[in-house]
C-alpha cells in the first residue's frame, strides 16, 4: 500500500525496533493499523524526506496528531530517516496553524480584516523583539504571544456580533468592553493587545480602555499553613515511580516556578556545587537547592534515561523529556500532577510568593533574580502582600488551617 521506498524502509524498520520493545502479539493486535497511519500519510504528502519541515509535519498531522503518533515520528528522527526539528521551530508551526485556523473561523465576519490587520500588527511586533535579540529562552513576544492575543479579539469580536449588535471597529464602546470583562475573566489580560491596538491604529469616536482594579485577596489564594506542609514533607518521600512529580512540584512551591518555566528547563540549567547539592539556574542567578531537594534532585537523575519510550534521554536537552522524540514534558502534565494533590498551580505560586515574603526575599529585584519571575510580576506580589495586608494573609491562612 506504500508507494514509496523511503515509507517502506521507515515503516519496516521503526516495526522491528517496537517489536523489541513490545511483545509480537501486543504490536499485531494493537499497534499495526494504528501507526500505519501516520506511514501513509507521510507516503502521500512527502516523497522526499530531506524535505520535511516543520510547516509541513504540522500541516499533515496538526499538534494534536503529532501528539498521538509522537512515537512513530520520534524515531525517524532519532534514526536519521527525516530532518531534525527543534521543539522550538514545532511549536511555532503549530501556533501559526492555530492562527490560520482562527483566520479561516472569521472569513465572511465583518470583522476578518480588522483581524487580519491586528493579527500582521502583531507579528510586526513579534519581528521586532527578534531582531532586537529576544529570541529563544529570552524570547519575550512569541508566535503562542500572537495565538493568545488573536484568540482573545476573536471571541471579543464575536460577542459583539452576535450578542451586542455591533457591526464595526468605531461601533465598539466601553461598556462592550466592560461586559465582555465581566463575563470573560479568563481574557482579561490577553485582550489589552486588541485594545491597544484599536485605540491607536484604527479610527475610533472613542477610545476604550480596561480599567485598573485593586482586587482584595481572594478566599482561597493561598494554601492553609498545615496543608502545605503536609505537601511539602509527602513530595520529599515520594512513592515509587512518582520522583519525577514530586520534584516539579516542590520547584513550583519552593522556588515559584510556573508550569511553563518547569517544562522549559534545560540541563544546562543544573549544576552540581562543591557541597555536593544541585544548583538550577531559574532566574539570573543560580540557586543551589535545599537538601533534601537535591537529594530528591539526584534520584531523578538516576532515574531520567530510563523514561522516554523508544529513545534514551541522552541528547534530549530538557530536564524534563516529553514524549515526542527531543521535546520536553507537557504543561497539562504538569497541571494534572498538581491536580493528583488537589492544588492549582495559581495557589501554589501565590503561596509560594508569599513564603518568599516572610522569609524576607520580599524584594522584587531579588524575586526575579533568584526565582526568574518578570519584574512586573514581582512588583504585583510586592504591593500586594505589604505589611498592611500580611495580617490578612495570615489570618486567611490560619483560618483554613
Amino acid at each position: 500500500m506504500l508507494t514509496h521506498l523511503w515509507v517502506k524502509d521507515a515503516f519496516k524498520g521503526f516495526y522491528e525496533e517496537l517489536i523489541e520493545h513490545q511483545s509480537p502479539n501486543k504490536v499485531a493486535s494493537a499497534s499495526l493499523e494504528r501507526y500505519f497511519i501516520f506511514f501513509a500519510k507521510l507516503d502521500a504528502m512527502f516523497p522526499d524526506p530531506s524535505k520535511i519541515t516543520a510547516t509541513g509535519i504540522m500541516e499533515a498531522f496538526g499538534v494534536e496528531g503529532l501528539r498521538v503518533q509522537a512515537i512513530p515520528y520520534g524515531y525517524l528522527v532519532k534514526a536519521g530517516i527525516i530532518p531534525e526539528i527543534q521543539q522550538a521551530e514545532l511549536e511555532n508551526a503549530g501556533q501559526q496553524q492555530r492562527q490560520a485556523f482562527m483566520m479561516e473561523m472569521v472569513h465572511g465576519c465583518w470583522y476578518e480584516s480588522l483581524m487580519d490587520r491586528f493579527r500582521n500588527h502583531l507579528d510586526s511586533i513579534r519581528i521586532r523583539y527578534e531582531d532586537r535579540g529576544w529570541r529563544g529562552k529570552r524570547a519575550r513576544f512569541t508566535q503562542r504571544t500572537v495565538t493568545a492575543s488573536l484568540l482573545a479579539a476573536k471571541t471579543f469580536l464575536k460577542d459583539l456580533d452576535t450578542t451586542q449588535g455591533v457591526r464595526s471597529v468605531q461601533g465598539i464602546q466601553q461598556h462592550h468592553l466592560e461586559r465582555f470583562l465581566l463575563t470573560h475573566k479568563g481574557y482579561s489580560a490577553a485582550i489589552r493587545a486588541f485594545i491597544r491596538y484599536i485605540n491607536g491604529y484604527e479610527k475610533m469616536f472613542k477610545k476604550v480602555k480596561i480599567e485598573s482594579v485593586t482586587r482584595n485577596l481572594a478566599e482561597n489564594s493561598f494554601i492553609p499553613t498545615v496543608r502545605y506542609e503536609e505537601l511539602v514533607r509527602g513530595w520529599l518521600n515520594p512513592e515509587a515511580g512518582k520522583v519525577k512529580e514530586s520534584l516539579i512540584c516542590l520547584l513550583m512551591i519552593l522556588y515559584a516556578q510556573t508550569a511553563r518555566k518547569i517544562v522549559s528547563l534545560q540541563l544546562s540549567d543544573i549544576s552540581l556545587g562543591r557541597d555536593g547539592r544541585y544548583r538550577l539556574l531559574f532566574g539570573r542567578t543560580e540557586i543551589s537547592l535545599e537538601a533534601h531537594v537535591s537529594e530528591l534532585f539526584g534520584r531523578y537523575m538516576n532515574e531520567r534515561n530510563a523514561l522516554a519510550t523508544l529513545e534514551t534521554t541522552d541528547h534530549n536537552e530538557y530536564l524534563f523529556p516529553g514524549q515526542k522524540y527531543g521535546s520536553h514534558l507537557s504543561e497539562a502534565t504538569v497541571s494534572q500532577y498538581l491536580k493528583n494533590s488537589g492544588v492549582t498551580a495559581s495557589r501554589v505560586f501565590s503561596t509560594a510568593l508569599y513564603n518568599a515574603y516572610v522569609h524576607n526575599l520580599a524584594h522584587p529585584k531579588v524575586l526575579v533574580k533568584a526565582f526568574g519571575i518578570s519584574d512586573e510580576t514581582a512588583i504585583k506580589y510586592f504591593n500586594l502582600l505589604d505589611p498592611q495586608l500580611i495580617q490578612a494573609v495570615n489570618s486567611q491562612v490560619s483560618a483554613h488551617g
